[in-house]
């Protein structure tokens, strides 16, 4: 059918096919180089049928530019198909009976005489509605107002809905408008009230998760409106309901009924008797994380990671941190410590050091003590015996 041999050369022939089913027939129709034809394919497995003797879209009738028949509407009613297009003077159109295989005689259509329901329409009638109207002894009724498509028989039997109602069964039945809205004889479906799940043209029937129903929905006792949604929700851990807004709780606090008055704290810190969260020794409140963060390796009190206001036995504040004390490290170096002990001849004096034996540099200045007796009684300690003495806390 749509071979170059058959006129079908150039790219702007086939702009011009149109297909529509027709109870269970595709009709075709289009213009080729040899000017416009129209077909039928009954089954899938069946010979493409050429359909002879159009009547109306011919070179004499000002159908002579390719360009108009892009414009070619085919429309299915009942067992005719309506071929409707405008040349270059009216819209024009042709009508083909599947039943007779024959085209029927054509008119000029009048658009004046067309009302907004009708889509096609002769001189006296209309001969095809809308998809929003049905047709009632050749006039168009428009469908009910739910309704996007519906068929010749009644403004209720649609075969589409307006948004937000739906089709309840197929092919054929009355939209049904969905849940939060009900249905109205003009506008289709009108939502229903704020927070209202299922309601009718008077009051809410029933009602939003979160809310209880009186004489309109209300949320639950602890939920809050969201005005854009309608839906009631609670304020998120750490947040508490202050009237009719969500305020935060104190900083470590995970629930509380007021700002001041917690009910469960975060980890890190114990709930006191005042109703307050504080966090445990070593730690700081985080606002950022909102639980007790950990103070530094040597403070035993903090207010921020950087600013110590206590420190661990065996060292001491300077500036905003906590240093071990003198004769104290972090490190566990006993294993490389040795006291040296230098004793003079001259006097009776002993030269004590610490000695770092890895390095060889001394950890602390020499100190000097003043020995009673015999040199023989002086007492050097060995490095285990410096190891608790050289660390700054019990932990490091």
């Amino acid at each position: 059918m749509f071979g170059n041999a058959n006129g079908w050369s150039s790219i702007q022939y086939y702009q011009t096919i149109r297909i529509v089913a027709c109870s269970d027939v595709l009709v075709s129709c289009g213009r080729n180089s040899q000017g416009y034809l129209a077909g039928r394919l009954d089954t899938p497995t069946s010979i493409y049928q050429t359909l002879a003797s159009r009547l109306r879209f011919t070179d004499a009738e000002h159908w002579d530019s390719i360009y108009r028949y892009k414009g070619l509407l085919p429309i299915c009613v009942g067992n005719f198909v309506y071929v409707v297009g405008s040349n270059l003077d009216n819209l024009e159109m042709e009508w083909y009976s599947l039943t007779s295989n024959t085209w029927n005689s054509a008119e000029t259509i009048t658009s004046l005489t067309c009302t907004s329901l009708c889509q096609v329409c002769a001189t006296t009638h209309c001969t095809y509605c809308s998809l929003s109207a049905y047709t009632s002894s050749s006039i168009c009724l428009p469908c009910a107002a739910s309704c996007l498509h519906c068929t010749s028989s009644a403004p209720t039997d649609c075969v589409a809905c307006q948004a937000p109602s739906y089709l309840p069964s197929l092919p054929v039945s009355a939209c049904v408008c969905q849940g939060s809205f009900h249905p109205d004889a003009v506008q289709g479906c009108i939502a229903c009230k704020v927070m209202c799940f299922t309601c009718n043209s008077f009051h809410c029937l029933t009602c939003r998760d979160f809310a209880t129903l009186g004489e309109i929905c209300v949320c639950m006792q602890g939920y809050l409106m969201d005005i854009e949604s309608g839906n009631c929700y609670k304020c998120p851990r750490g947040i508490y309901l202050d009237t009719s807004t969500c305020s935060n709780c104190e900083e470590t606090c995970e629930t509380c009924t007021q700002a001041s008055s917690c009910s469960q704290c975060y980890n890190g810190a114990v709930l006191s008797p005042n109703g307050t969260c504080n966090c445990v020794l070593s730690y700081f409140p985080d606002p950022s994380a909102k639980s007790c963060a950990l103070c530094s390796s040597q403070c035993l009190g903090c207010i921020s990671p950087l600013i110590c206001t206590s420190c661990r036995p065996n060292a001491e504040i300077q500036g905003n941190a906590c240093i071990c004390s003198q004769w104290y490290s972090t490190q566990k170096r006993a294993a490389s410590l040795a006291l040296l002990v230098v004793l003079s001849a001259t006097k009776r004096v002993a030269k004590i050091a610490f000695l770092d034996i890895l390095s060889g540099k001394s950890m602390h200045e020499q100190m000097s003590a003043e020995v009673q007796g015999r040199y023989s009684e002086v007492v050097v300690l060995a490095p285990s015996q410096l190891l608790s003495r050289c660390q700054c806390n019990s932990g490091s």
